[in-house]
């Protein structure tokens, strides 16, 4: 499988977001994936990861994102390349991206937030 361009942008990585007075902040993910059936990969799996955000102060844009996720067990998948009978094979999946997330304060308690990103997914075995 090649890697995959994906957007991030229904990733739920932030449960709440708000303005803050400091700098950094590493949010520790963990979560599923339910892929359409269209990849020959199983179509549930757990994964986990890191978030590191990047607030920023005096600028349209709120905080930067970095993330990495990963498959917590290796996912099942049909090898239609090299085998007619479509047998089955596991890799790992990986994911690396970056989002952009812009807050809108409704008042001192509750705060939206818009999130757009992009990424890349990584499978162990192509």
């Amino acid at each position: 499988m090649k890697k995959i361009l994906l957007s991030t942008v229904a990733c739920a990585t932030m449960m709440l977001a708000a303005n803050s007075d400091y700098k950094y902040e590493i949010t520790p993910t963990i979560g599923g994936v339910y892929t359409e059936g269209n990849t020959g990969t199983d179509r549930g799996y757990a994964n986990a990861g890191l978030n590191f955000g990047f607030n920023l102060f005096d600028s349209f844009i709120d905080q930067v994102e970095l993330g990495f996720l990963r498959s917590l067990e290796d996912v099942d998948y049909e090898d239609y390349l090299t085998d007619a009978n479509g047998s089955k094979d596991d890799t790992g999946v990986s994911r690396v991206f970056a989002n952009l997330v812009k807050n809108y304060e409704l008042n001192d308690t509750f705060t939206l937030y818009s999130l757009v990103g992009a990424g890349v997914e990584i499978f162990d075995h192509e």
